[in-house]
């Protein structure tokens, strides 16, 4: 019972999240829901045997969005890679040392707060090597959303800037317009 009752709580507050249309609204109004759940009754149940679930269906969302385009455009992107990589390993040390050294989070929940990835993966992964995962969760969520709160602004200057200060056309949502049709 109370499984069923934290499995409704993340439900309704999923759905209330993804319909606010809240950065990760799902994921941000599901933990909400249930954090609720729990400091109101104290019945917040999740079977640590679920996260393998988890992580499978994980993958395979992420590898369902791969197809052979990209596989052949990946040549394209190896300096890229390389750089993007280097540079956050090196900013990824800094600044979970950083955060470390001058706050009370351990070595593994700082690493894991301020590696750049999904939100909810970075939450599970850290749970393997026994990060704090509410933390990483939150501290991830504070990324997210600053980032979706200036990066746009920040890259639509960047571009009117190159466009030589003409306006630009509105965004797209994402997943709208990312790629032609595939032909069938």
């Amino acid at each position: 019972m109370q499984l069923f009752l934290t499995l409704l709580f993340a439900l309704a507050g999923g759905l209330a999240g993804h319909r606010l249309r809240l950065p990760a609204g799902a994921m941000v109004g599901a933990m909400l829901a249930v954090v609720v759940h729990n400091l109101a009754f104290g019945a917040g149940l999740f079977p640590p045997e679920f996260k393998v679930a988890l992580q499978i269906l994980s993958g395979a969302m992420i590898g369902s969005k791969i197809d052979r385009r990209d596989l052949l455009e990946i040549r394209t992107l190896l300096l890229p890679a390389v750089f993007l990589l280097g540079a956050m390993v090196v900013l990824n040390l800094v600044f979970g040392g950083l955060i470390y050294r001058f706050s009370a989070l351990d070595v593994v929940t700082a690493l894991f707060a301020v590696t750049p990835g999904g939100m909810s993966d970075m939450a599970l992964i850290s749970a393997d090597l026994g990060a704090n995962t509410f933390y990483v969760a939150i501290l991830q969520l504070f990324r997210v959303l600053v980032i979706l709160t200036f990066m746009p602004s920040i890259i639509k200057k960047v571009l009117a800037a190159r466009a030589g200060g003409q306006e630009l056309p509105a965004a797209q949502p994402p997943g709208e317009g990312d790629r032609a049709p595939a032909a069938e």
